[in-house]
């Protein structure tokens, strides 16, 4: 199940919001891969 990209973060949450996504990606890249 694919989730929409999530919309811009406000400033306050750039910091939590960046760690999630990267996390997100790297979830993401490697469902795909496998």
């Amino acid at each position: 199940m694919a989730s929409p990209p999530s919309p811009p973060a406000p400033r306050g949450f750039s910091a939590e919001t960046t760690g999630t996504r990267r996390e997100r990606s790297a979830t993401r890249a490697t469902r795909i891969r496998g």
